[in-house]
């Protein structure tokens, strides 16, 4: 197994770089274009996105001019995998998935050929088209654990994971990510681990089960710390932070965010940024600190201009209607979660779609308007009520505390 898929990355660097500089100075260019690749996705896993990119250029350029057409497949959809994480350019990220798909074809890489399957499902995923996404998610994994490829599969398990947690679809969840926790602890794959870990504590969060969440993200978050994957530590910070503001923990909620802030590479990643400033105005918010919240969920709005991701995007709808109904704007608010419900429909990110329909109960509630908001919370009841979540969990605990104003 390399090293730069344990998570090794400055072992794996220095292993790499030389091979490159080797491969250069004998005119190698086929190794080097190879080579190449390989840092970049060291880079790429470090979160080091701009140098990834840079090198990735690098790599294509001589690939091409030597006409190794696997090695401009390779780059090709390593590219579209960083356009997806550093853009937000669903668009872009999607047509590259799509060339490394065709010549992967072309050459007849079955393997290759799921795998970019895979990476097309994520940016499916992106833009709020969860279902068609896991379709291409498990078809890869079929297909990948029909080659025997097992250590790719796990990765798509993960990212199945991933997915189904914003399905809401707890049990299959749970069974993908302790399954997979198994697989990569046996192979020493501490990349997978620590996503895995994460992963599940992020689900157990979701449910209510919050000291299990806590050890969960925090172990995640140590094990991306010690690998140096800079990307990975910032987004534990920010899982970490969603806990603590569901407990009322604000003061550590925001000192989370600002480490997690820092963590980010300075270029691109705006979705992700911006998800961290409205991680920030949640965290005012519940501390009836409105006004402040408004400078951070207008960054957030800033950085998601012209955004694809539909995921953030529809969180700052949810949480700027908050802050507006708090302020006394209930009417402009109403739009904004209405058009947060219009972007994730409740068969694609159900807990968002409750979520505006609780927080919108909750406005009216407060405002007297006791029918409205009883509507709404039923609507918000029967989106989630399919999901099989306890009372313990938080979407559950809120829509009952909107119940009971309604009710009172």
């Amino acid at each position: 197994m390399c090293i730069r898929d344990r998570g090794d990355f400055d072992d794996a660097l220095a292993e790499l770089e030389p091979v490159v500089a080797l491969a250069l100075e004998l005119d190698e260019t086929k190794m080097a274009s190879r080579a190449l690749g390989h840092v970049a996705h060291v880079h790429y896993r470090r979160g080091e996105l701009a140098r990834a990119e840079e090198l990735l250029e690098q790599a294509i350029a001589l690939a091409r001019s030597v006409v190794d057409q696997r090695a401009m497949m390779r780059h090709t959809g390593n590219l579209g995998s960083v356009a997806l994480l550093r853009s937000d350019d669903t668009e872009l990220a999607m047509a590259r998935f799509e060339e490394a798909t065709r010549l992967a074809s072309a050459l007849g890489d079955r393997e290759r050929e799921a795998f970019w399957g895979g990476q097309k499902g994520l940016a499916l995923a992106a833009r709020g088209h969860l279902r068609a996404a896991r379709v291409l998610i498990e078809r890869a994994i079929s297909e990948l654990d029909l080659l025997k490829h097992s250590r790719d599969a796990m990765q798509w398990r993960v990212q199945l994971s991933r997915l189904l947690l914003d399905l809401a679809d707890v049990t299959a969840a749970r069974e993908e990510l302790t399954r997979c926790r198994v697989l990569a602890e046996r192979a020493s794959e501490k990349f997978q681990l620590q996503f895995a870990s994460g992963l599940l504590g992020v689900l157990e969060s979701r449910v209510g089960n919050s000291v299990r969440a806590r050890e969960l993200i925090l172990a995640a978050l140590s094990s991306a710390q010690a690998m140096g994957a800079s990307v990975m530590t910032s987004g534990w910070r920010a899982a970490y932070a969603d806990l603590e503001i569901e407990l009322g923990e604000t003061n550590d909620a925001l000192a989370s965010i600002a480490r997690a802030l820092d963590e980010l590479p300075e270029d691109g990643m705006s979705s992700a940024r911006a998800s961290l400033y409205i991680l920030r105005g949640r965290a005012l918010l519940g501390s009836n600190r409105g006004e402040d919240a408004r400078a951070p969920l207008r960054r957030a709005l800033e950085l998601l201009e012209g955004s694809q991701k539909v995921g953030p995007l529809a969180e700052l709808l949810i949480w700027r209607a908050e802050l507006g109904a708090r302020l006394g704007e209930l009417e402009t608010a109403r739009q904004w979660w209405a058009r947060a419900r219009e972007l994730c429909e409740p068969e694609e990110l159900p807990l968002k779609h409750a979520l505006a329909l609780t927080l919108e109960a909750g406005a009216l509630a407060r405002a007297g308007l006791h029918d409205s908001a009883r509507a709404l919370s039923r609507r918000a009841a029967d989106v989630l009520s399919p999901l099989g979540l306890t009372m313990n969990a938080p979407s559950l605990r809120r829509l009952a505390s909107i119940s009971a104003i309604i009710e009172g």
